[in-house]
């Protein structure tokens, strides 16, 4: 609306208003007039409302107490001060405009002489309503523009600087050659695959030319050498035969090895786990692995876990072809380890029960069979009995276990195999009541 902050119409009217239509604080046109009734001085209602919110106002003019409920709305001098003609408020710039002033406002929203913020965003640019289409479109800085290349959108006046990193914008060839226009983002795929000034290798180089040159060059090279080259394939034919041999052989030991453990793994899963604590263990190619431990190599044999009980010990035995300790070169020596189990929290620690190793004497006929027997008292102080705190304890067991001689002279090894059984006494934690385990059963 065409008013100032005080409340009155700044509109400069073509005719001279009557005196009485200004009001006395704004001193323009009354806007809303309000009239008091005891003295009938009007004021605009936006100059007069201060006045009426304190406690004791005042009249502006004669400083009489106002009755606030008999100060009224004078609508007769609203009426004739809304059919005053008036000119438009940016007549001084040029616009010819006049009119009641009631229709003052809607004129100024449309006036083309109306300075108006540009409306693109970020510019604080005030121009003449009739300005501001030619000027938001055409001059602004911040007019938007769409890249022709990459279709991104940017101020006009970063246009520059996005030609810098535009991916799309056809640019020269870095190297130089006769390729005038490629796309930013597909220069290093001409660089690397097509520019003919680009220094490549040989296509022969994996074979051994080491020569460089510039990609239109190397039809040449590669017309001026082809014996070299060939000689070159020749020559890498060669090694190549050679590896697949040495690759063919390596194969048919792996292919060997595979075949021999898939057969042991066989074995294995046939054979059922032991929770009985008795263990039979069958240990064959005596003769090569008793060679190989004396030799230093796979000095210790281990054989399959076993288990006192369902819910019992975790055992396994290990044996020493050659001996350990003072037996070596004479004895062998067999242990027993004791394994981390799923139910170690549970059963009674150090472990106490009785060992009894037996090798078997396989003798054709029974009543000439003497087994090697000998049984282990479990010394509770030493380590191998304590409940494991790795995957597994130190082995407990005989040092001088059976002599070579013996085993091999008088019927303990057969065909190259010899059997060995382990007997522990059975326990299940499930059978057999021990402090601290009834809330488990």
């Amino acid at each position: 609306m065409a008013t100032e902050s005080k409340g009155g119409y700044s509109n400069e009217c073509v005719s001279p208003p009557p005196n009485d239509y200004e009001c006395p604080i704004c001193q323009m046109l009354l806007c809303e007039p309000l009239q008091i009734a005891k003295c009938g001085h009007r004021f605009c209602k936006a100059c007069l409302e201060p006045e009426m919110r304190k406690d004791v106002p005042l009249c502006p003019l004669d400083r009489d107490e106002i009755e606030v409920d008999k100060v009224f709305t004078d609508q007769a001098c609203h009426r004739a001060i809304q059919s005053l003609i008036v000119k438009c408020l940016n007549a001084s710039d040029g616009c010819e405009w006049t009119g009641e002033i009631r229709d003052a406002l809607e004129h100024q929203n449309v006036c083309p002489h109306e300075r108006v913020q540009c409306t693109n965003e970020n510019c604080e640019e005030v121009l003449p309503r009739q300005e501001i289409e030619k000027h938001s479109q055409n001059s602004c800085q911040w007019r938007g523009e769409i890249c022709e290349y990459c279709n991104e959108k940017y101020s006009f006046f970063l246009g520059e600087e996005h030609k810098l990193h535009c991916s799309h914008l056809p640019i020269e060839c870095v190297n130089g050659c006769d390729y005038k226009e490629i796309p930013r983002h597909e220069m290093a795929k001409h660089i690397a695959d097509f520019c003919p000034l680009t220094v490549v290798e040989c296509s022969y180089s994996k074979a051994g030319c080491n020569i460089k040159m510039k990609r239109s060059e190397l039809p040449k090279h590669l017309d001026l050498t082809v014996q070299t080259h060939l000689d070159l394939a020749y020559s890498c034919l060669t090694t190549m035969e050679h590896c697949y041999r040495e690759l063919a052989s390596h194969m048919e030991k792996n292919k060997a090895l595979f075949e021999d453990i898939q057969d042991r793994l066989s074995e294995l899963e046939r054979q059922p786990t032991k929770y009985d604590g008795r263990f039979l263990w069958k240990i064959n190619k005596y003769s090569h692995r008793l060679a190989e431990a004396k030799n230093g190599r796979n000095v210790d044999i281990y054989s399959d876990p076993f288990y006192t009980g369902r819910y019992g010990y975790k055992l396994k035995c290990c044996v020493t072809l050659n001996g350990d300790g003072d037996a070596k070169d004479k004895y062998i020596s067999i242990f027993l380890i004791i394994m981390r189990g799923k139910y170690d929290a549970l059963l009674p620690w150090p472990y106490s029960n009785r060992i009894k190793f037996v090798l078997i004497d396989q003798k054709r006929y029974k009543t000439q069979r003497k087994n090697i027997i000998m049984d282990i008292v479990p010394d509770v102080t030493l380590e191998g009995y304590q409940r494991p705190k790795s995957e597994r304890n130190p082995g407990v067991g005989i040092w001088k276990f059976a002599a070579h001689d013996v085993v091999e002279n008088e019927g303990y090894v057969v065909g190259d195999e010899m059997f060995i059984k382990c007997e522990v006494e059975p326990f299940d934690i499930l059978q057999h009541s021990t402090e601290g385990t009834e809330d488990y059963e």
